[in-house]
């Protein structure tokens, strides 16, 4: 039985959402959680800031007036760092070398495409210091002295792995230049290697198999080579479906459902288990018109092979992902 979905219901659930951002927004209260297996707080608490503002103005693109512009501005330049900002592990009591970690490619993309989206266009020049060829792909970190870049793909987390090329990274800067005079820099064959056989897309920095898909899904759709790629992601999709509509594990659902669904519906608008996951996210709303979710959304390994986990306290960026998928399921004919 085909589900039916009120297009009437998807409008105002997001203006609900989009409420309940604005209000995150000009309370400050966009930032990450970021524990250590004990619970104890590590060097990112309370940060991730650049990353979460790139889904709020994305989430409220076309609702932006100049106190929000003016907000997501202040904080952007307040943080840059010779054309570099980052979210990455390190402090500036670390040596020289370790304060490499202090800017990533990462972070510099999302805050230029922000800029972008607000009218304020930054060239994306810095983006090339992280790029090497070959084989074509974009380190995340800038190392110096004696930390060395390894020029070759990693998607499995570990120490000796962050100062490889990441897949979700590389997309990131790969969709920045798009549409730049620095597109030359895109390299096409290295995509193919960001693929798992499965159909889902591989993510370094960000847990699970949708961050990265979504990313891989949206850089790709007009891409005519990577058609047969999509299909196997889309198949994929479909087959992770819950019963109720949702995807991802107890704890996590809204989460990976705004993620599965955004691809999803990038992928094929009509079918019927996008209008399931539209569905079960308008049941998971909350009172105030936000979403949360316990799920960790970004983990780096350190030198001690101790973990750092970040998860959405506030449920900005959670709400962001779940008010963009709607958006998008808003263009289904029938919805």
């Amino acid at each position: 039985m085909k589900t039916s979905l009120s297009t009437t219901d998807l409008v105002h659930s997001i203006a609900r959402g989009q409420v309940y951002l604005r209000e995150l927004l000009r309370a400050g209260c966009y930032s990450l959680d970021c524990h250590g297996p004990d619970g104890s707080e590590r060097f990112s608490n309370n940060k991730g800031h650049l990353f979460v503002a790139y889904f709020l103005a994305d989430a409220l693109a076309g609702t932006l007036d100049e106190i929000d512009r003016t907000i997501l501005l202040t904080r952007i330049l307040s943080e840059e760092r010779a054309g570099h900002w980052g979210f990455s592990p390190g402090d500036l009591s670390f040596s020289p070398e370790q304060a490499t970690f202090l800017v990533d490619a990462d972070d510099t993309a999302y805050v230029l495409r922000t800029l972008r989206g607000l009218g304020a266009y930054r060239l994306p020049d810095s983006l090339i210091e992280f790029w090497t060829d070959p084989p074509g792909g974009f380190f995340t970190f800038l190392a110096k002295g004696s930390l060395i870049n390894q020029p070759r793909v990693a998607t499995e987390p570990s120490f000796e792995n962050n100062l490889a090329i990441h897949p979700e990274v590389t997309l990131n800067v790969f969709t920045m230049l798009r549409g730049t005079n620095h597109e030359k820099y895109i390299h096409w064959p290295i995509i193919e290697s960001f693929q798992h056989v499965e159909g889902w897309w591989h993510s370094f920095f960000y847990p699970g198999v949708y961050f990265g898909t979504v990313l891989a899904v949206e850089f790709l759709r007009a891409e005519p080579f990577y058609r047969p790629h999509l299909l196997k992601t889309k198949e994929y999709l479909l087959g992770m479906q819950n019963p109720d509509g949702s995807w991802g594990d107890d704890g996590e659902r809204e989460y990976s459902t705004a993620l599965a669904l955004r691809a999803l519906a990038t992928l094929d608008l009509q079918s019927d288990a996008v209008k399931r996951g539209a569905a079960f996210l308008l049941g998971r709303q909350s009172s105030i018109g936000g979403w949360s979710s316990s799920a960790v959304v970004w983990k780096f390994v350190g030198a001690s092979k101790e973990e750092w986990l970040a998860r959405d306290k506030h449920g900005p960026l959670v709400t962001a992902l779940c008010v963009t998928a709607l958006k998008r399921c808003l263009d289904s004919e029938g919805a």
